[in-house]
């Protein structure tokens, strides 16, 4: 019985080195992706960049009861914020980040 004990999977540093390369091979190709999708135009374009025509703004400013004024100033501010954003860019180490995170948090452990 205590052979039988014994008897489980052997620890193969082969099959480990196999494993860590596939992560590191799938971390970065990963990366790459992310980095393509977002220093694209349609990943960098958001809904805020679409400005309403001359009908929606009169329709917002009834609705929402404001002047014209005050909304071009929340346009502005909008605007301004969004440009803020864009200035954060999108890195190969944060794309490389982004990718570890989401491995070693919804990774499914493969057996190899």
């Amino acid at each position: 019985m205590a052979d039988e004990e014994g008897e489980g999977e052997k620890f193969e540093p082969k099959s480990l080195l196999i494993k860590i390369a596939v992560f590191i091979c799938v971390l970065f190709i990963g990366a790459i992706i992310f980095v393509a999708i977002e220093t694209t135009e349609a990943g960098k374009n958001s809904a805020i960049h679409i400005l309403p025509n001359v009908v929606e703004i009169k329709n917002l400013t009834s609705k929402y009861n404001i002047s014209r004024k005050d909304f071009e100033r929340l346009k502005t501010l909008i605007t301004k914020n969004n440009f803020q954003q864009d200035e954060v860019k999108w890195t190969f180490s944060r794309a490389v980040f982004l990718t570890f995170t989401i491995m070693t948090t919804i990774g499914k452990v493969l057996k190899i």
